[in-house]
This record gives structure tokens, C-alpha cells and sequence, in this order.
């Protein structure tokens, strides 16, 4: 099953329409997987569909991607379980939680407990 077609923002970089539509592509890409997805190869996807380069729109990929895990719509395995912070790095993964990945099956489950978001 692949991603839907998303066609390039036509609003100004960093725009909250822009920002909308980049957010909501994140979630396309991969809301339907069940297994981790690295985050470069989501800024990758991101960055193509945008038709920008890195330097132009990678903070912008970044802040939506933490977003996705600030909200508890994915998880991510380098995180301190005691603090809840988190980092990328090369053996980063993140995975749709079960809430975001039953809404898209069509079985909406319980919101995450607080302890269980990073």
C-alpha cells in the first residue's frame, strides 16, 4: 500500500498552511505501517515531495516529526525512560502508535496512558 499523492504546498515555507499540509503528509506516509520507519528516510520522502532542499525546509521536517512524537501519534526507541527526553541518531526509529494506526485501520483504541509517551 503506498502513500497518497500529495502534491507541493503552494504556500510560503513555514507558513501554518504549509506547516498543515507537511504535518498531514508526515501522517500519510506512514500512519498505514506497523513497523518502525527511520526518521531520515521520512525527511527524505518529505524533503522530495517538497522539492526543496535540506536547508530550506529540514527544520521545518524536524519540528513536524517532534510534533508527531510530542503528541503521542508516534513512538521513538532513543528516548530516557526517566526524563522522556529523546534524540535521533543513527539508530533511531519511530513507529505510529496503536491510537494512530487502529484510527487508520478502523479500530480506534484508548488513548496512551501519560507514562507511556516519551
Amino acid at each position: 500500500m503506498s502513500a497518497p499523492a500529495f502534491t507541493r504546498p503552494s504556500a510560503e515555507v513555514g507558513s501554518p498552511e504549509w506547516r498543515a499540509a507537511l504535518f498531514g503528509q508526515a501522517i500519510a506516509y506512514s500512519a498505514h505501517l506497523t513497523g518502525p520507519i527511520c526518521p531520515y528516510v521520512l525527511g527524505s520522502h518529505l524533503r522530495s515531495i517538497l522539492g526543496l532542499p535540506e536547508e530550506e525546509c529540514g527544520g521545518e521536517i524536524l519540528d513536524a516529526t517532534v510534533m508527531l512524537i510530542r503528541a503521542g501519534l508516534f513512538t521513538i526507541n532513543t528516548v530516557e525512560p526517566g526524563t522522556g527526553a529523546f534524540w535521533f541518531s543513527g539508530d533511531t526509529k519511530l513507529t505510529p502508535t496503536r491510537l494512530l494506526t487502529g484510527y487508520v485501520y478502523g479500530e480506534p483504541g484508548e488513548p496512551a496512558e501519560e507514562d507511556d509517551l516519551p
